[in-house]
């Protein structure tokens, strides 16, 4: 029932074993005419688009024919499987020196436009907390570390997995024992491991063996490491964005609603014209109130207080000109499934937890180079200040010998434009006069109405070419 493709596993022949080293793979086939019906799900999406881009809400906040542009070129891109190779081999080189992380192996000798093959990675399927258990695996371990690589391709590699659905994200044990253990747990509880979300796949799970990447903390205390599959959907984080979004990050953790509406600005999703004195009002008593609550916390806040919150929050943004950029769907989507997978596999789960960490390093960085600065700053300071005694005494030397001069051509330059300009607008208001005044006198007094009316000419015609 796959509407993309199917993914097989299938056993590499000896002579592709020998040459890539893999034996067990999976083979990912693309299904008969997608082109086409791709072709025609987007021509009548760009339809809708230009209706819509017709009502003065829609038009003043979005540009719908660009996401439509944008979600066609990741269409393009995810049935593309040369393109989604490419991107495993890019995010597996992100994440080389991380053992948190891995990535399957690409075999490009049985790879095309319609058919991806890739090593056979299947292990634990990150949201079977029950598997996890059994593997001796902590899930509320998971989440953190699974939040936590989320950030690093955010702020770090500027590369994200714009699909993290539990069907993408294994667990995968490091120790043989426990892989031995996990297959049975896969098997025994009928996991389906899926590629993705347009992509089935069946058959009895092994784990494989991956690339690994660069630890934060001790290697003898983790077991496990994550491994990520289906790279059709990948999120770029422009420079502008990803500086946005550090904004944005050190503007929460300091709970600064200025901030915020800056970083807001800064990525686009408010125009620069906004009137934002109420919007920071708004965010001052959101942080004040609600601010560093996970999702489990804010179940015990009263539902009308929340609901009144809301209301006054959604009329503040409502009156204000929001809009989304066209490359923050992707990184929107993959920020809300981490989010939920987090919070599924730990309930106590807070989205700001990982991020902490995050904004005291963007503080510590942003402070150094503030402290950069500065102090690049005073040492020029000091050096103008070795070098002003001489120059002040030579300066001195030259007024007293007569020969200090000053060049004054370019200023004497901009006065004199200025007073034509001056002399022109004189001429524009007496025009204005004059053909006021002998209007008004054509009926009572004709012939001086006539008179005043033509010498209106005259300063008409300075004003309209005097010198420049």
């Amino acid at each position: 029932a796959a509407s993309l493709g199917q993914a097989h596993r299938a056993t590499l022949s000896e002579a592709d074993a020998a040459g890539t080293g893999l034996s067990n793979v999976v083979v990912k086939v693309q299904r008969p005419g997608i082109d086409e019906i791709v072709a025609v799900d987007l021509a009548a999406l760009r339809r809708v688009a230009r209706w819509a881009q017709r009502v003065r809400i829609v038009r003043d906040r979005v540009d719908a024919p660009a996401l439509v542009e944008e979600f066609a070129q990741t269409c393009h891109e995810e049935i593309d499987y040369l393109h989604e190779a490419a991107n495993a081999e890019r995010f597996a080189a992100c994440f080389a020196d991380d053992p948190r992380v891995a990535a399957p192996a690409v075999v490009w000798e049985r790879t095309t436009r319609k058919v991806l093959t890739l090593e056979d990675v299947t292990a634990i399927k990150i949201n079977d907390v029950a598997a996890l258990r059994d593997a001796g695996i902590d899930p509320t371990e998971v989440a953190a570390v699974f939040g936590d690589v989320m950030l690093d391709q955010v702020f770090t590699h500027s590369f994200v997995h714009a699909d993290p659905h539990p069907g993408n994200i294994f667990v995968t044990p490091l120790d043989p024992s426990l892989r031995l253990a996990d297959a049975r747990s896969v098997q025994a509880t009928g996991v389906s491991p899926s590629t993705s979300s347009g992509t089935q796949e069946s058959g009895p799970a092994q784990p494989g063996s991956l690339s690994l990447s660069k630890r934060r903390g001790p290697e003898s205390k983790r077991r496990w490491r994550l491994t990520f599959i289906d790279f059709g959907m990948m999120a770029e984080v422009p420079d502008g964005i990803r500086a946005g979004l550090r904004t944005l990050v050190i503007a929460v953790a300091s709970r600064d609603s200025h901030g915020l509406v800056a970083a807001a600005q800064q990525i686009g999703i408010l125009l620069p014209s906004a009137r934002t004195i109420e919007l920071e009002r708004a965010l001052t008593v959101l942080f004040a109130r609600f601010g560093g609550m996970g999702f489990h916390e804010l179940r015990d806040v009263d539902p009308r207080e929340l609901a009144d919150f809301g209301t006054e929050f959604g009329e503040t943004m409502r009156s204000l000109p929001v809009q989304f950029p066209e490359r923050m769907l992707l990184l929107i989507r993959a920020v809300s499934l981490t989010s939920g997978l987090c919070s599924a596999l730990d309930p106590t789960f807070n989205i700001w937890e990982p991020v902490e960490p995050y904004a005291d390093r963007l503080i510590k960085d942003q402070s150094a180079g503030l402290l950069a600065d500065l102090g690049s700053q005073t040492v020029s300071n000091l050096s103008s200040l070795w070098r002003l005694p001489a120059r002040v005494d030579s300066a001195l030397d030259r007024l007293d010998a007569g020969s200090l001069t000053f060049d004054l051509s370019s200023l004497e330059n901009r006065l004199d434009r200025i007073i034509r300009v001056a002399f022109r607008a004189v001429s524009a208001v007496l025009f204005g006069g004059l053909l006021i005044g002998g209007a008004l006198l054509l009926a009572p007094v004709p012939p001086l109405g006539v008179v005043l009316m033509c010498v209106s000419a005259v300063p008409l015609l300075h004003a309209l070419f005097g010198r420049r």
